[in-house]
């Protein structure tokens, strides 16, 4: 999908998979991005709750993807915002891999959930969000409030 969702004032929302519509978009065409691509937790074949018998396979979620990267860099304009929702354990792996694409990853930062989904297991379920910020090297276009 290339389609803006909306436009508001000269400035128009994307929404799509990353892999899809960052091929559609020109270079320094972006001035922000925020993505929540799998997290590459469950493993191939893995089920929710850990039964065999659980019909909802995951594999979807087997891989954390990092090859969008290169190309999400390619479409932001310098300067450039990145926010890139993450499990917590693999935080460390996302920032190298913003790194390595060339954006200079900035903090993290957590979103703490108003009504997490409830916890039908005896395990602890997080109600909190964390993504990785980055920036794309040039200059920065404050926005202090308005």
């Amino acid at each position: 999908m290339s389609d803006a969702l909306e436009c508001i004032h000269d400035h128009s929302l994307y929404a799509g998979a990353a892999v899809d519509l960052l091929a559609t978009l020109g270079d320094a065409s972006i001035d922000a991005v925020v993505t929540d691509p799998p997290y590459g937790m469950r493993g191939k074949g893995a089920d929710i709750g850990g039964r065999a018998n659980n019909p909802l396979r995951l594999e979807w979620d087997a891989d954390m993807p990092l090859d969008y990267l290169p190309d999400m860099v390619r479409v932001m304009k310098p300067g450039a915002a990145a926010i890139v929702f993450v499990d917590q354990r693999r935080i460390h792996a996302m920032w190298s891999a913003m790194e390595e694409a060339g954006l200079a990853p900035k903090a993290c930062f957590y979103y703490m959930k108003t009504n997490p989904v409830p916890n039908p297991r005896k395990n602890f379920m997080s109600g909190v969000e964390v993504a990785v910020f980055a920036r794309k090297p040039g200059p920065v276009h404050r926005w202090n409030a308005g």
